[in-house]
């Protein structure tokens, strides 16, 4: 098949933030609530997999379409995009992306993953084909060593405003966020894509980065300096698996979800 490439007439831009959703919870929603923010971004579309590439014991995706519903109420700006449940195949991102570029070849995707997923990026089928369909906006997540002590109410939009800058143009940022988790060869790709200004500034607002998309003619790497949240689907699940409290991490209405539908309660 045919793979539709970018280009310079661009009519319009969506945002597609993808992942298994398992489940939902604040630290999917609120550094992405702090990107759109900053950026100036009015509408996301949240995709959930049908069944993950790279992770097992994956949550039927009815219960997990069920949660996001909920997570969306939290935030009229996010709807949920169906594609990868409609295609009842294992997701892959190169592919989820061809099939939207076909239907919308002058259209601009940007795929936005939190760093942890950049980081495992060069295991994705085919990833660098991706930045030839759509930019990525890297999201912090700002993983930390004790997750329970690292986020202990329910963030808010106006708990998430920050003066900082919008987004991070430096090779620096980017090695901090890659580490030493790929080979030199993945690394000076990722590099080669990284954002960048004709005034080679160190990071810029969300204006140069609507403008830099506008006139891309490939996919560009954009790294978010959001606010981010240290906690994770996996640290849930664990969490619940033990009997412990998850109040302070998931809207009620899951919460409330989980515990009638008994998810979680086998050992990960």
């Amino acid at each position: 098949m045919h793979s539709p490439k970018l280009t310079s007439k661009v009519k319009n831009i969506r945002y597609i933030y993808g992942g298994t959703f398992d489940p939902p919870h604040y630290g999917h929603l609120s550094p992405l609530q702090d990107a759109m923010d900053k950026l100036d971004i009015s509408h996301v579309e949240l995709m959930p997999t049908f069944v993950s590439a790279l992770k097992s014991n994956v949550s039927h995706h009815r219960h997990r379409l069920a949660m996001l519903d909920m997570l969306i109420q939290e935030d009229p700006r996010l709807s949920i995009n169906k594609l990868e449940l409609e295609l009842a195949k294992p997701s892959f991102t190169v592919n989820t992306l061809l099939q939207l570029k076909e239907n919308e070849p002058n259209t601009h995707f940007v795929f936005i993953i939190g760093s942890d997923s950049l980081q495992n990026i060069h295991k994705w089928k085919q990833w660098q084909t991706i930045f030839s369909l759509a930019s990525v906006l890297v999201l912090h997540r700002e993983f930390e060593q004790n997750t329970k002590t690292s986020a202990q109410t329910k963030p808010t939009n106006t708990a998430l405003a920050s003066n900082l800058n919008d987004i991070f143009l430096t090779q620096c940022e980017l090695d901090k966020l890659i580490g030493t988790k790929m080979d030199e060869q993945c690394q000076q790709f990722l590099s080669m894509r990284l954002a960048q200004t004709n005034e080679k500034k160190q990071c810029i607002k969300s204006a140069s980065f609507k403008d830099i998309i506008a006139s891309s003619v490939s996919g560009k790497l954009f790294l978010v300096k959001n606010r981010g949240l240290a906690l994770s689907s996996s640290f849930l699940r664990e969490q619940i698996a033990v009997g412990a409290s998850v109040n302070a991490w998931l809207p009620d209405n899951i919460n409330a979800y989980i515990k009638a539908n008994n998810l979680y309660k086998q050992s990960i």
